[in-house]
């Protein structure tokens, strides 16, 4: 990722920062973005880091460094398929995320799952998250 100023110079260092260089499927589904009230970045996206496609979160500073785990926070441990995360900032702060929980076994039922984050990449939710 790259941050630049007005007239479209790196504030970074000249290649960007890498935000994850986790292994995902052959093509990666949509990742999402948003600036937070302190104009931090919040980055979700989905990932096959342990052999499932689970979706992941990173905050990052607006000078680039990591607010959360540098590997990103887990926002899904599933055997499904979670894909599409988006994200919205809350009015205290926190961060809810959603995503789909799709089953490989098409017969089955998708549902969407979300996840309430806080500030500092604590989980309000439990782990996996709400359906």
């Amino acid at each position: 990722m790259q941050r630049l100023d007005r007239d479209g110079n790196n504030l970074w260092a000249e290649n960007g920062i890498l935000i994850s260089d986790k292994p995902t499927m052959t093509w990666v589904t949509n990742f999402s973005m948003i600036l937070d009230d302190q104009n931090n970045a919040v980055i979700a996206n989905q990932d096959e880091r342990t052999g499932s496609s689970n979706a992941y979160a990173w905050r990052t500073s607006a000078d680039g460094y990591p607010l959360w785990d540098s590997d990103g926070i887990t926002l899904s441990d599933s055997e499904n398929f979670n894909p599409y995360p988006k994200m919205v900032e809350t009015d205290d702060g926190d961060f809810v995320f959603c995503f789909d929980d799709e089953p490989w076994d098409t017969t089955q039922v998708t549902k969407i799952k979300l996840q309430k984050v806080a500030p500092d990449g604590t989980l309000l939710w439990g782990e996996g998250g709400y359906h």
